[in-house]
């Protein structure tokens, strides 16, 4: 597991970003090394920097900071994000809404598509 995370961490962690519970994110993240879950919690520290959550923009400030340094896969786009949702750029919310899942009933979206 993540360097100063335990399994179940990381899955609070997720519901946490799941929930939209910023403040419980941010709460969360404070508590142990950032560093081993950029990627995994990033899309929540960039919705809540676009929310305002407060203390938001500082943990998307430290995620940029690791990110730009670590330059791995996937490294420059999340920084992109972050970048964007901190500063409340166009597009922000587009590239968040594009990046959660969205809840759909397979049923009705089987009805539909079916065309009964």
């Amino acid at each position: 597991m993540a360097q100063g995370w335990s399994e179940c961490d990381v899955r609070a962690v997720r519901a946490t970003i799941h929930s939209a519970d910023g403040s419980a994110l941010l709460a969360a993240l404070r508590s142990r090394p950032v560093r081993a879950v950029l990627q995994s919690a990033g899309d929540g520290v960039a919705a809540s920097a676009a929310r305002r959550v407060p203390g938001a923009d500082a943990v998307a400030a430290e995620f940029l900071k690791h990110l730009t340094a670590r330059g791995r896969d996937g490294d420059a786009e999340l920084a992109d994000l972050l970048r964007g949702s901190a500063e409340g750029g166009p597009g922000t919310a587009v590239a968040l809404s594009a990046r959660c899942p969205l809840p759909v009933d397979l049923e009705e979206l089987a009805t539909l598509l079916e065309g009964d």
